[in-house]
C-alpha cells in the first residue's frame, strides 16, 4: 500500500526517493532488495 501511494505522488522516483518512502517499513527476512526491485519494476511498468 505504501509502495502503491508513493508511486501515485511521483512520476519518475530515483532509489533515494524509494528508499525514504519505504523507509518505515520493516521486513525480518531481510528482502530489502527485493522490496525496492519490485518498486522500480512497478515505476517503470506505468
Amino acid at each position: 500500500m505504501t509502495a502503491t501511494a508513493f508511486l501515485q505522488q511521483t512520476k519518475n522516483p530515483t532509489n533515494d526517493d524509494i528508499v525514504i518512502a519505504m523507509g518505515n517499513n520493516y521486513c525480518r527476512c531481510g528482502c530489502y532488495v527485493r522490496i525496492l526491485r519490485a518498486v522500480w519494476q512497478a515505476a517503470d511498468a506505468r
